[in-house]
This record gives C-alpha cells, sequence and structure tokens, in this order.
C-alpha cells in the first residue's frame, strides 16, 4: 500500500505500514505451508488406494 505524496508521512505510520507488509509476508508464508501440507496429506491418501 502506497501512501500518496502529498500525505504527511510520520515516522509512527511508516513504522505501522510496515510492520503490516511484515505480518502480510508472514501469513503468506504460513497460508503456502500450509497449503503444501495438506496437498502432502491427501496425495499421500491417494496412494494409499
Amino acid at each position: 500500500m502506497e501512501i500518496p505524496a502529498s500525505v504527511p508521512k510520520s515516522d509512527e505510520l511508516i513504522e505501522c505500514l510496515r510492520m503490516e507488509k511484515v505480518i502480510d509476508d508472514a501469513l503468506h508464508e504460513a497460508n503456502k505451508r500450509r497449503a503444501a501440507y495438506y496437498d502432502q496429506k491427501i496425495m499421500d491418501e491417494l496412494l494409499k488406494w
């Protein structure tokens, strides 16, 4: 999320946005791992047949 140039950027706001991005990236990474885990589980189940 970009801040328009006209908006005065306080350090606090920038820090908040940076943390939001870090959290967002971490959640995205966790979701990818979870998806990979479940894909593996499903494949394991299918291979049992």
